[in-house]
């Protein structure tokens, strides 16, 4: 597994930059090593949509890299960001993990970003 990056309390940290979504495609995000944050929030901004009606955005977290369990989620059905927020985070990495939906042949970019907190 490779791991994206360390998040430390009070830094932010990128999560998906430009990453092309198309319509019925699940992706995933590469995982964040939580280190000693239990709570924090993403922020996702979607733009350049075409055909896409709708994009999921779940926030996912695992132990051991392989079994992802999701924390949140949110569903964006237009172009612009939102702040997820999650607490009590116990497991080692977090993801990001979206579906988006649309006519055949539609696509969007996703970007973003990771900050957390000790609390």
């Amino acid at each position: 597994m490779r791991i994206f990056a360390k998040l430390a309390g009070g830094k932010l940290r990128p999560v998906a930059t430009r990453l092309v979504l198309a319509h019925a495609v699940a992706n995933a995000s590469e995982p964040v090593e939580l280190e000693n944050c239990r709570a924090g929030s993403v922020d996702v901004v979607l733009f350049k949509l075409a055909q896409i009606t709708s994009v999921e955005v779940f926030v996912e977290a695992t132990i051991d890299g392989e079994n992802y369990r999701r924390l949140c989620a949110t569903v964006l059905k237009s172009e612009g960001a939102v702040r997820v927020r999650f607490r009590n985070a116990c497991w080692r990495f977090l993801r990001l993990y979206y579906v988006a939906t649309g006519s055949q042949g539609g696509i969007g970019i996703l970007a973003a970003t990771l900050s957390g907190s000790q609390n």
